[in-house]
């Protein structure tokens, strides 16, 4: 399972400036700097707008090195979630346009029922082209390009009373509202994957032994139980979807 946390428009983010842009601007978008349909719809050039691509699909050091870590890893992921803010949306993929991934039923059956734990804030749950904008280079479709099969964007709470300002006595709420829609993906995608030893214990039968003596009546003796143990190993598939 994978995961990432960002937000991606943060205005606070904005004045972190990357080596890789013009130092008179506030940087580049990593939510734009992904290398699947990179430099489409919905990402600038010009570097001091906030939705600025880069220079190039991974410029940024940031996203280079997710990417990488993500890549070593991507046959052991089967969920990535992206947590930005705000609005209050489950967003599905893909957002470089209004386009489908053929098992969108699927994602969209998982969202809906994450969407269905949250308790103190309601979410609008669909693709995030056809929901916001187009946004090309964004890590979700990334994700879902390179063979994870969910892959959604968040974007928490709250629907722009504060934007992306939360007050912080708001986070922990925004948190405890969220855990039981993150337990339903978590359960979704737990799997058995790889080898599994188990052991299995064994009894062996019991014997007897006949002894017989000139001046005393035959018996029988039953010798001790014993107890083995045998190990097994499983290959157990992996199950997603």
């Amino acid at each position: 399972m994978g995961y990432e946390y960002s937000h991606t428009r943060d205005r606070l983010w904005r004045k972190t400036r990357s080596m890789t842009s013009n130092p008179a601007c506030r940087g580049v978008d990593p939510n734009r700097n992904f290398g699947y349909k990179w430099g489409g719809m919905g990402a600038s050039t010009n570097p001091c707008e906030e939705t600025y691509r880069g220079t190039k699909a991974f410029s940024e050091p940031e996203t280079l090195a997710t990417s990488n870590f993500i890549l070593s890893k991507k046959n052991q992921i089967r969920l990535y979630l992206t947590l930005h803010s705000y609005g209050q949306y489950a967003l599905i993929p893909y957002g470089y346009d209004v386009v489908y991934p053929p098992d969108y039923n699927d994602l969209l059956a998982l969202a809906n029922n994450a969407a269905s734990k949250f308790v103190k804030y309601t979410y609008t749950v669909g693709n995030s082209a056809a929901l916001l904008y187009a946004a090309s280079g964004a890590s979700d479709d990334w994700a879902k390009s390179i063979g994870i099969k969910y892959s959604y964007t968040f974007e928490l709470p709250d629907k722009g009373t504060y934007d992306f300002l939360l007050p912080a006595s708001d986070i922990l709420p925004v948190c405890e509202d969220f855990f039981p829609a993150f337990d339903v993906f978590a359960a979704k995608v737990a799997t058995c994957c790889g080898v599994v030893t188990t052991t299995i214990k064994l009894r062996t039968t019991p014997t007897t032994r006949k002894t017989t003596a000139t001046t005393r009546k035959t018996t029988t003796r039953r010798q001790p139980t014993t107890a083995t143990s045998k190990r097994t190993t499983t290959k157990c598939p992996c199950v997603c979807g």
